[in-house]
């Protein structure tokens, strides 16, 4: 992501005010192809919760009221290779299969029935087979074929899972975080195939730890988990204080820390007595190049060139309070990559905005900031080029 970046289009969501994306993802496929989901909340005793999908320029493409009662859905994620299918999850325990190309307020099909238990994180993996979810410190994995639960694993955490990905090459291998702060690899293979797995009860709970292929402690409480590098080897984790710490995923060098960036504080970021915060990282595979998206309170996004060495400064999005072309006036909480390049970010002002590579390079400068890695290595260290 070496371009320098600008406003495409923006969207205001909610028809009534007050509303904020609580959750933003994007189907695959290239920007001008992908769809975009976006739960939403609106505030006040009225409140109500919003799916909306959105064509990849921002067009309505679906909209549905109190898709997980009044609260909004905490997750979503589509199919693989799908376009049209995407899973709900949230505060009342349900997960649910929408289908963009069916009329009505109804999904598809309920994978997993309301409880007193909350999902608050979800994933697609083995190639679109499989639907993985955060159920307190409980990681439960459902055939989304059937609905049935294949495993639910509750060895590996002790406190809740706030967020959970399969890995994008690796489609067999769970990533989990959470409140414990300890970052498990699981190998749900291992646990659901009985030939593998001979140790898998007939419920389907794990009775020993032989698919944990990592276990480690990261020193934060997890809140967001993405991956970057040629093979998708360096995971970056962000933690409920805002400091980004990178891992090797490869098998070489499984578990090694890899850097730690604090961007808080960073000038760019600060607001009066408020700090910065870490959006996402975002990986261009076509040029090798990650990213990391930052905000300040204000709306303001800021873009940092992201290798094992530190972070340096790319270029300041436009921030909607200052900007007559538009942009975000509230803190940005969910972003989503379209294709290689193009990427949505959707913030407590319940805008949505689309932002593409412009003309040119400006803005572009090589100021270090945040760096506090673990020790300068070089970038194949981590399994893959990150960047440079």
């Amino acid at each position: 992501m070496a371009a320098s970046y600008s406003l495409a289009t923006q969207r205001r969501c909610a028809a009534s005010g007050g509303a904020y994306v609580v959750a933003l993802v994007a189907s695959g496929g290239s920007s001008s192809s992908a769809c975009l989901a976006a739960s939403l909340a609106e505030s006040g005793a009225k409140g109500s919760s919003l799916l909306e999908v959105l064509s990849s320029d921002l067009r309505p493409l679906r909209s549905i009221r109190s898709t997980h009662g009044r609260a909004a859905a905490t997750d979503l994620a589509f199919l693989t290779g799908s376009q049209s299918e995407f899973l709900s999850c949230g505060e009342d325990g349900a997960v649910r299969l929408w289908d963009v190309r069916v009329k009505g307020a109804a999904p598809q099909r309920v994978l997993r029935q309301p409880s007193q238990e909350a999902v608050v994180s979800l994933a697609v993996g083995d190639g679109g087979k499989l639907c993985a979810c955060a159920v307190g410190s409980t990681i439960s994995v459902l055939d989304i074929a059937s609905g049935k639960e294949l495993l639910a694993h509750s060895e590996a955490h002790s406190e809740p899972v706030g967020c959970l990905r399969f890995h994008p090459e690796r489609q067999h291998e769970l990533v989990t975080s959470g409140d414990d702060g300890l970052l498990c690899v699981l190998d749900v293979r291992r646990s659901i195939l009985p030939s593998s797995a001979p140790d898998v009860s007939e419920a389907g709970e794990q009775e020993d730890d032989s698919d944990l292929l990592l276990v480690l402690n990261t020193g934060e409480m997890v809140r967001s988990l993405s991956f970057a590098a040629e093979s998708k080897d360096l995971l970056c984790t962000i933690s409920t204080s805002e400091v980004l710490q990178l891992w090797s995923l490869s098998q070489q060098r499984l578990g090694v820390a890899c850097g730690r960036l604090d961007l808080r504080s960073d000038s760019r970021l600060q607001v009066g007595e408020s700090d910065g915060y870490v959006v996402d990282v975002l990986y261009d595979d076509s040029s090798g190049r990650a990213s990391v998206l930052a905000g300040s309170v204000d709306g303001t996004l800021v873009l940092y060139h992201l290798n094992l060495e530190g972070a340096t400064f790319s270029q300041a999005l436009p921030s909607g309070r200052v900007s007559s072309v538009g942009g975000h006036k509230a803190v940005v909480r969910a972003s989503a990559q379209l294709g290689p390049t193009a990427f949505a970010t959707g913030g407590e002002d319940g805008v949505i905005c689309l932002w593409k590579p412009s003309d040119g390079e400006a803005g572009i400068s090589s100021t270090p900031v945040g760096q506090s890695p673990a020790k300068k290595r070089r970038n194949s260290d981590a399994g893959g080029s990150h960047g440079s």
